[in-house]
C-alpha cells in the first residue's frame, strides 16, 4: 500500500510541473513575437596598420525573434553607401590613390531588454559580427574580411503595440581596427 501512495503522489506532483511548464510556456508565447527593422547608420572606422579613419554610412536589416519581454535573439545585415577615397603607402609603388568601401557586415546578436513599464525600453546588446571591405587602386583590389565580438546598448520607443523607433550605440569590431557607430530606426513587430 505504501507503494501505490507513493506512486499516486509522484503522478499527482509530475501532473502539477506538467501543467506549470504548460502555463509557463503558453504565457511566454503569448508575448513572443518576431520582429524586423532597418536602421541607418553613421560609423567611424579606425585601422590602426594602415593608419586612416573612414565615416562610414550603412544600412542595416535586422530581423529577430524576441522571447519574453527582456530576451531576444536577431540577424542583422548591413552596407555600406558610401566609399572614401585614401592616399594609402605601398610598399615597391609609394603613395597611391586608394579607393576603401566597407561592402557589408552581418552578425548574429542576443539583446536583453529592461522591462520599464512604459514606452521606453534600453537594451543591451552582444554578438558577433563580421565585416567586409575592398581596397582598390588603378593596380587591382583586394579584398578581406575581419570578425569579432560586437556589443552596444540602445532605447527602443514604442510607438504602439505593433511599431517602435530606435537608437542604439554600437562597436561593431575591435580586432585590427575599430569600428563604432550610432543608429536610428524603425522596429516592426508581428
Amino acid at each position: 500500500m505504501d507503494t501505490i501512495n507513493l506512486l499516486e503522489r509522484t503522478m499527482t506532483a509530475t501532473r502539477k510541473i506538467l501543467a506549470t511548464a504548460i502555463l509557463a510556456l503558453a504565457s511566454n508565447g503569448a508575448f513572443a513575437q518576431a520582429y524586423v527593422g532597418i536602421n541607418h547608420a553613421w560609423a567611424k572606422e579606425s585601422a590602426d596598420e594602415l593608419n586612416f579613419d573612414v565615416d562610414h554610412r550603412m544600412v542595416i536589416l535586422k530581423g529577430g525573434y524576441q522571447f519574453n519581454d527582456w530576451l531576444s535573439a536577431e540577424a542583422r545585415y548591413g552596407q555600406s553607401s558610401t566609399s572614401e577615397d585614401l592616399q594609402l603607402y605601398y610598399p615597391y609603388w609609394g603613395y597611391l590613390p586608394t579607393k576603401y568601401t566597407l561592402e557589408q557586415y552581418y552578425g548574429g546578436y542576443v539583446t536583453a531588454t529592461i522591462p520599464t513599464g512604459n514606452a521606453f525600453k534600453p537594451y543591451f546588446v552582444v554578438g558577433y559580427s563580421k565585416a567586409e571591405a575592398e581596397l582598390s587602386t588603378r593596380y587591382g583590389s583586394v579584398s578581406d574580411s575581419a570578425s569579432d565580438f560586437s556589443y552596444g546598448a540602445g532605447l527602443n520607443f514604442d510607438l504602439n503595440e505593433r511599431y517602435a523607433v530606435n537608437f542604439e550605440v554600437m562597436r561593431f569590431s575591435d580586432s585590427d581596427g575599430e569600428i563604432d557607430g550610432v543608429s536610428l530606426g524603425l522596429k516592426a513587430r508581428f
